[in-house]
């Protein structure tokens, strides 16, 4: 069972004309079913504080977290987007996320945190090497890590 939590949005860019965000974040699996939608928070910092739940399978380990700017009248505006590998990240308190939107230009950061319980206990923290990039890790290119630090990067956008 993964446990998502998504505490907070920084630095997110303004998509509403006063200046702000009506900012929602999704979660989706590697096949784009959707596995959890948030509440709407109108800050370019929101505070979200969520937790989403669901059964550790292939097609979640990696995950996307979109953030969207909620529109009244018109589409919905993406905020950003980032591929996150759950096995990766989990126990690192307070994960920073870099998201990208859909022209790969920097859209702030989600903070995140990732518990993954097997048999009713914790399951072991993977640990990314520097010498290996993710771009050759068997999942794929699902994000980067620059050496000694925890920020995951998407390759969102990005051609492959």
């Amino acid at each position: 069972q993964i446990t998502l939590e998504v505490v907070e949005g920084r630095n997110l860019p303004a998509r509403d004309v006063g200046g702000s965000n009506d900012g929602y974040f999704i979660i989706k699996s590697k096949s784009g079913n959707e596995l959890y939608k948030s509440k709407v928070i109108t800050n370019r910092n929101p505070r979200w504080n969520e937790k989403a739940t669901f059964p550790l399978s292939e097609d979640n380990k990696i995950v996307s977290l979109e953030l969207w700017d909620k529109d009244m009248f018109t589409k919905h505006d993406l905020i950003g987007k980032a591929d996150l590998d759950l096995l990766r990240i989990q126990g690192q308190l307070n994960h920073a996320v870099n998201l990208f939107d859909d022209k790969n230009l920097s859209a702030g950061q989600a903070i995140v945190n990732v518990t993954i319980k097997s048999d009713g206990a914790p399951a072991p923290v993977a640990v990314q090497s520097a010498a290996a990039p993710l771009s050759q890790a068997p999942h794929g290119p699902t994000g980067s890590y620059a050496p000694g630090s925890a920020v995951a990067q998407s390759t969102y956008g990005q051609q492959q």
